[in-house]
């Protein structure tokens, strides 16, 4: 079984600042139930298959306004 994205966020956010390529990056990927390609500059983007349609996503570090 195949656990909602949702449930792994907070394992996302390792990828924040760092490229596919990072020895680290290529261990965890092996972990996750989602996968994680090459963007620009090397950047991670998460992949993931919603009702037969594959959607990707740039991981973004959005900081609080206050």
């Amino acid at each position: 079984m195949v656990q909602p994205l949702y449930d792994h966020d907070l394992t996302a956010t390792k990828l924040i600042g760092r490229k596919v390529s990072d020895e680290v990056v290529q261990e965890d990927i092996k972990l996750w139930p989602f996968e994680v390609v090459a963007g620009s500059g090397n950047k991670p983007k998460i992949v993931v298959k919603y009702k037969d349609e594959k959607k990707d996503f740039l991981l973004k570090r959005y900081l609080p306004c206050f």
